[in-house]
């Protein structure tokens, strides 16, 4: 390692993490290399005997609903085609076709905390449909190991196996309804919100034929301005209309006082004129 890095003159951060990944990763090098000893020097039957005392069977078990009424030696045969992998802190855990068993560590994915004994991507390795798939990858939060499980040994199982096969395919065909499920609602949920997005805009633009219009006419008390104001231009317009109100109220009241007295002087004038008329009557 240290030719490595001094012969390709890598910096000195990196070089510090590819030690650090070398020192993290021992143990996850010991299990590789005790995996390749078995797959290469011992026959199917003795390797199905060493999968059978494998911790792997519980936790696939216990956290994948599909491999619970699998034979056992299609079972064995799945743990047998598991492979090792290890990766640093944040890195991205590929997906693709596959089904990882958390070994050490701790990754998160979509809210979720992944840690030993977790398991994801049990029902995206069933499907084939892209838009089902739900392809969301891991983000690892220290140094992880994982037990990786393709596809392509999934299918050699069930090809194996004619009973795991009709399982699998059982499992397939109920993931594949409920995802479609998921996915047109969430169509449904997106056409909601153009239509709404649509709605809005054809209210504004209403709004502001209305404002151009309301700019154009005159109202009886002589307002002409838009209908979206600033708080101060609103305040100012109410005081002109309060004011123009009570300078109205004002003429109004004097007007009234003026035909009032208007009024008393023709009452007095009448009353003048019906006592002179009395009078000379009498006389």
């Amino acid at each position: 390692l240290g030719d490595l890095t001094g012969g390709r003159r890598l910096p000195h951060e990196l070089a510090v993490r590819l030690r650090t990944y070398m020192h993290e990763t021992r143990h996850f090098m010991r299990i590789r290399s005790q995996r390749q000893l078995i797959q290469r020097y011992f026959s199917d039957g003795l390797q199905r005997e060493v999968a059978k005392h494998s911790a792997e069977i519980l936790e696939m078990q216990d956290n994948v609903a599909w491999m619970k009424d699998l034979p056992e030696d299609a079972l064995l045969d799945i743990v047998r085609g598991l492979t090792p992998h290890a990766h640093g802190p944040k890195e991205r855990i590929s997906m693709l076709n596959c089904m990882i068993i958390m070994q050490r560590g701790i990754a998160g994915v979509k809210g979720k905390i992944l840690r030993r004994g977790s398991v994801y991507g049990q029902y995206d390795i069933l499907l084939e449909t892209k838009s089902l798939i739900d392809g969301a990858m891991p983000q690892t939060l220290s140094f992880v190991e994982v037990l990786n499980l393709s596809k392509h040994t999934l299918m050699e199982v069930g090809r194996n196996f004619p009973d795991a096969d009709v399982r699998l395919r059982r499992a397939q065909i109920k993931t594949a309804l409920w995802r479609a499920f998921i996915f047109a609602a969430s169509m449904k949920r997106k056409q909601r919100k153009i239509d709404r997005s649509q709605a809005h805009v054809s209210d504004r633009d209403s709004s502001a034929e209305f404002r151009s219009h309301a700019k154009a006419s005159k109202t009886s008390i002589g307002f002409s301005g838009d209908v979206a104001l600033s708080n101060e231009e609103g305040i100012r317009v109410l005081y002109k209309l309060i004011s123009d109100m009570m300078a109205r109220q004002d003429v109004l009241s004097t007007q009234l006082q003026e035909v009032c007295r208007n009024e008393v002087k023709s009452s007095r004038m009448s009353a003048t004129n019906d006592g002179a008329v009395a009078g000379a009557v009498a006389g």
